[in-house]
């Protein structure tokens, strides 16, 4: 009979086990993470609880009241997986009846960025469930070992009352988290869980694990140049953009990027007088030996240090983390309070001892104070303002710091460069422009004076011009310089075109774009042969808008005009025309008869007319029959 009720008995609890199960299957298990406000939850995972088997007989409950709940219910090496709602296993005791359901959480069960932040020993969780309780059944919610336990009020009637069970905040374990549901002494099949919810809250700020400056270089910044300060903390951090983190060069590093991730990136650019360099004399003022973060006080200046000492009470209300927990800050108990007690992979490091700070082991100086050129002096190899080919153009800079370089050159506006001459290491650097065939320029001026000078002080910084001083391009005098390294020349415009006359005149076209021709004269001369050297030239002044010309007359055959010009640069040139073509000799004209002096019939002479140079005309020859009377003088034998 004994068999049959506890037959009869087992066969109700396989219903109310199914019917539970069929209602969490429903319900599921709901988890989520939430600040502490419990915000909408950024995870949920049904399955991060799995049913164990139960039996009232080893839970060595004695009293409802009076209980210590064996563990050993759970598989025993306590490293199952989740596996709810699937291989459901419960068997109830030879004796009472009862069922447990229980898992572990560890922190590889949460979705990043939770699981990070369970490894820091940030989390707490609570558990809350709404659970049917009957007449007679006891409730138990245990959370890493601590119980909370409930049965019906006695002044509830009715079957099987819905009562909410939460449990206290529960730290978090990274390890494992032991969560257990248990119904002891089963009346009816009544009593189950309905629904289960599971906030994990973040309840530390986030804390500073290092300092890293990825584009460090050789430690040195010159006028400019950005260095990247990226803060790396343990877990993801919100930042307020506009948060400027201050210098010890009493400028800002501006916030670039990582907001939302565990790397905060900051952008110091160096600004005019930046310095932290106490090495040399230039400064205004010095503000210690490398660069840190926060300002400092003159007493300050020589700590050699990248602003540890600092951060504490920069950062932090700037900073937090996802939950909206602010950074830890300095503490008068522990001023690196905000150094993490972790490394980067998550292993424990007690006071920070894993935390490091290049701009401490890197020491970085800046130098924003660029060399300052004060004076510039011009000079020629001529001595004048005119230069050609092969002449030579020195600038001279006198500067108030040293520099080095040996690559650099002036730009002109004629298209032509100084080259680097002389100077590096020095404060006074030489460029040279020598003048080659072929360049002009009759106001010589710079296009890009300070943009190519190729020197720079030892960080970098390449000099600037002294504020208000115009660099001169001139002689002391103020003269501009004149380059002309082209040879004057001439065109010559004949008033024929090449045909012979007995007078021509030549125009004297004078080609000169450069320093124009020395005292405005040219010479010239008429030779017979091109290449003739004995020469009496004439000197001809040239007026301002005539073109000189030059004739001649009463000579025969070639001749040419020949040129002499030099311009105010030196260049000298001479030129000769094409041959102009002179006839001044009358034809030759001889007639020869063809029978004897006296008529003897019809007469037909021989005309032959023959010239030196420029030929007969057929078309303008003529002739005349005249008749001569031996006893008239010739001057009457045309009347």
């Amino acid at each position: 009979m004994r068999q049959k009720r506890m037959r009869r008995k087992k066969d109700k609890m396989k219903k109310k086990y199914s019917y539970m199960v069929a209602m969490l299957a429903v319900m599921g298990i709901h988890a989520a993470v939430a600040n502490k406000a419990e915000a909408k939850a950024p995870w949920a995972d049904d399955n991060f609880l799995q049913y164990v088997n139960y039996s009232s007989s080893d839970s060595k409950v004695t009293t409802k009241r009076d209980y210590t709940y064996d563990e050993k219910n759970l598989q025993t090496n306590l490293q199952y997986k989740p596996k709810f709602p699937n291989n459901l296993a419960l068997w109830p005791g030879s004796g009472d009846d009862g069922w447990a359901l229980g898992g572990v959480v560890s922190a590889s069960d949460l979705p990043y960025p939770l699981s990070d932040i369970a490894k820091l020993k940030h989390l707490k969780y609570r558990v809350t469930m709404n659970t049917r309780i009957d007449d007679n059944d006891h409730m138990i919610l245990m959370t890493n070992g601590t119980v909370l336990e409930r049965d019906k009020d006695s002044g509830d009637a009715g079957m099987a009352k819905v009562y909410t069970m939460t449990s206290q905040e529960t730290d978090f374990i990274p390890d494992r988290n032991v969560i257990q549901f248990v119904l002891d002494d089963v009346n009816t099949p009544l009593s189950r869980i309905e629904s289960i919810h599971m906030s994990v809250f973040d309840t530390e700020g986030p804390r500073l694990q290092n300092i890293t400056l990825p584009n460090a270089g050789n430690g040195k910044f010159h006028l400019g140049q950005s260095l990247d300060i990226v803060l790396h903390f343990e877990e993801p951090v919100n930042i307020d953009a506009s948060f400027e983190l201050p210098m010890n060069t009493r400028k800002k590093a501006k916030y670039v990027s990582g907001d939302g991730t565990k790397d905060i990136t900051f952008r110091y650019t160096v600004e005019a007088d930046d310095m932290t360099r106490s090495d040399i004399g230039k400064q205004p003022y010095n503000q210690g030996k490398y660069l840190g973060i926060g300002t400092r006080t003159p007493s300050e200046w020589d700590a050699n240090q990248g602003g540890d000492d600092k951060i504490g009470g920069l950062l932090p209300p700037n900073v937090k983390d996802l939950s909206d927990n602010p950074m830890e800050s300095s503490t008068s108990g522990n001023p690196y309070n905000w150094k993490s007690n972790y490394d980067v992979n998550y292993n424990q490091s007690p006071g920070g001892a894993s935390y490091f700070n290049q701009l401490d082991s890197l020491k970085l100086q800046v130098d924003g104070i660029v060399p300052i050129i004060n004076k510039v002096d011009v000079a020629t190899s001529t001595g004048t303002k005119y230069l050609k080919a092969g002449d030579k153009l020195t600038i001279k800079l006198q500067l108030d710091d040293v520099v080095t370089g040996t690559n650099g050159y002036i730009q002109f506006n004629n298209g032509k460069k100084a080259l680097y001459k002389s100077g590096s290491g020095t404060k006074e650097v030489t460029y040279e422009y020598v003048v080659q065939p072929g360049d002009e320029g009759n106001e010589l001026a710079y296009t890009n004076f300070i943009g190519n000078l190729g020197i720079t002080d030892d960080f970098g910084n390449t000099p600037m011009v002294q504020n208000g001083y115009n660099p001169p391009l001139a002689l002391a005098s103020g003269e501009a310089i004149c380059v002309d390294a082209v040879l004057p020349t001439v065109e010559f415009i004949p008033d024929t075109d090449g045909t012979y006359e007995r007078q021509h005149s030549v125009k004297l076209n004078v080609v000169e774009k450069g320093s124009g021709l020395k005292g405005d004269v040219l010479q010239y001369a008429w030779v017979q042969s091109p290449d003739q050297s004995s020469v009496i030239w004439v000197t001809y002044g040239i007026m301002d808008g005539k073109m000189p010309a030059v004739s001649k007359d009463k000579v025969n055959g070639d001749w040419y005009v020949t040129v002499l010009m030099q311009d105010r640069a030196g260049n000298i040139n001479r030129i000769t025309s094409p041959a102009i073509k002179f006839d001044n000799i009358l034809p030759s004209l001889s007639i020869t008869p063809n029978g004897m002096d006296k008529y003897l019939g019809a007469l037909t002479p021989t005309v032959d007319v023959t010239d030196e140079h420029a030929g007969v005309d057929d078309a303008r020859l003529e002739y005349q029959w005249m008749y001569r009377d031996d006893e008239v003088s010739e001057a009457n034998w045309l009347e």
